[in-house]
Parts: structure tokens; C-alpha cells; sequence
């Protein structure tokens, strides 16, 4: 079946010297709610320093119209048919040191509406693509070299950056559908450098949910949840009609995942 893999938060060990923190500097503010077409940058602090040490997250929601591949365990398992929404995340690493693992927590019963999810290759989320917008303001800013349709991202305060992009090493994308997470675990993230682009599909719009990033290091981890911490946009509890879609979805996922 589609995307069965279990996974929890790995514990690699990583070399480090003398912590360096980069200090925390306001974000752009994320919407009071998030909309089926919206974007923000959230802040995950740490659970054990607080607002001390911090890692960016950008993200957007966008309708879906095709053309991404779905991964379970590393392998391709099938492209994931146009319609819903994109749920993308972009991790900007201002901890001071490796990260190795992101991961959303979606609502009871949600978990079974997510078609597809993986690492879009090469993408930074900056930059328009076939997939989505520029994840930039209608101006541009010094992390988002082309203006986008976001005017809350044009700020004051506007967004962190800019950040070189880095390449996810040994990347491996899960759906948890026992605790209800999606989830990406990476070769270590060094600190400095934004990430390729994370992401799932869900036919369901958005609410505000949690979000954990992951090394084996204190001040790790980083969390919504922690003092300080910003929640990040995660598929709603439906209503039921919306259920019954989503099912018939994933059912026809699952049946061509098992022909192949």
C-alpha cells in the first residue's frame, strides 16, 4: 500500500565543535490563518533553550495541479494525480549546527487524506516553478530574488536571509499512519543553508499545526510547541464529504501502486 512506512525521529550522531548560535532575528509574520492559497515563514525554538536557538521554516499552500512524484522509503512509488493542495515546506537552518529530520503532525483522522509526499529534487521554494509561486512578496527581498504573490511576506519585518541552497543527502520521506505523521529524515542539514523543498498532498485546506525538526545535539529539538515556537500548515479535520473523496483517492492510489 501507499506510502506505509512507519518512522520515528533518528538519532545520528554528528561531530561538533564549540556551539555556535546564530542569533534569532524576527521572521515575517505568518497569517492569522492560513488559506488554501497562503504563505509564511514560522519559527520552531528550542525545547531546551528556548528562544535562544531557532530554526525558519517557510512554507506555502497552493492548489495542486500536478507533476510531482510520491516516495516511500527512498523509491518512487507513482506520480500523484493533479487536484488539492500542496503543502511545502523550505527548512532556512539558523540553529548553529546539523539538523537531520523534519516532521508535521496532522490531526486525528487526517493522515489518510495525504496522496503523495517526497522532496521535490533541486527546488527552492524562492523561485517560481511549473509546481508553485515564488514564495516572496508582490516586491523582492534579499531571500526571495523574484517577487511573488504573497503581500505578507513583504513585511515589516520581512524575511531571514538570504540562504545559499544545499542538497538533501540520502533523503527518505514517510507517512506515519499510526501516530498521524509525514515526515523527512536527510543526512546532516549544516547550519547556514536552506533545504530543497519538502512536501505532501492533501484535497483538504489548512489549520495551524505542529511541526519538529530533529539532530541528535542539544539545543535539539525544535518544535511549534517550544517557548516561543510558531505553528506551521497542516491538512484541517474535514468535513465529511470531504472524507469520502479522499478515501475514493486514496484507494485508487493504492490499487495502482500495487499493479506496478
Amino acid at each position: 500500500m501507499l506510502l506505509t512506512t512507519q518512522w520515528k525521529l533518528a538519532a545520528a550522531v554528528v561531530a561538533v565543535g564549540a556551539l555556535t548560535i546564530i542569533p534569532s532575528v524576527k521572521a515575517a509574520p505568518i497569517p492569522a490563518a492560513p488559506g488554501p492559497f497562503s504563505a509564511g515563514e514560522s519559527e520552531l525554538t528550542s525545547f531546551v533553550t528556548g528562544l535562544a536557538s531557532d530554526l525558519t521554516v517557510d512554507w506555502m499552500v497552493v492548489p495542486y495541479t500536478g507533476g510531482l512524484v510520491s516516495t516511500a522509503s527512498g523509491v518512487p512509488v507513482g506520480p500523484i494525480p493533479a487536484g488539492g493542495f500542496l503543502y511545502a515546506y523550505q527548512l532556512e537552518n539558523t540553529t548553529g549546527q546539523a539538523i537531520d529530520a523534519y516532521s508535521v503532525t496532522l490531526p486525528a483522522g487526517v493522515v489518510g487524506s495525504v496522496a503523495g509526499a517526497g522532496i521535490i529534487g533541486g527546488d527552492d521554494l524562492d523561485l517560481p516553478t511549473a509546481i508553485h509561486p515564488a514564495h516572496a512578496g508582490t516586491v523582492i527581498f534579499p531571500d526571495g530574488p523574484v517577487a511573488g504573490p504573497f503581500p505578507i511576506l513583504d513585511g515589516p519585518p520581512v524575511e531571514e536571509g538570504p540562504f545559499a541552497l544545499g542538497l538533501l543527502g540520502a533523503p527518505l520521506t514517510s507517512v506515519d499512519f499510526v501516530n498521524g505523521n509525514v515526515s523527512w529524515t536527510f543526512d546532516p542539514f549544516a547550519a547556514g543553508l536552506e533545504s530543497e523543498t519538502l512536501f505532501f498532498v492533501s484535497p483538504i485546506p489548512p489549520i495551524y499545526g505542529n511541526a519538529v525538526a530533529q539532530d541528535s545535539t542539544p539545543p535539539a529539538p525544535w518544535g511549534s510547541l517550544a517557548p516561543g515556537g510558531e505553528p506551521v500548515p497542516v491538512p484541517a479535520v474535514p468535513e465529511p464529504a470531504a472524507l469520502g473523496l479522499a478515501g475514493i483517492g486514496l484507494l485508487g492510489l493504492a490499487r495502482r501502486s500495487a499493479r506496478r
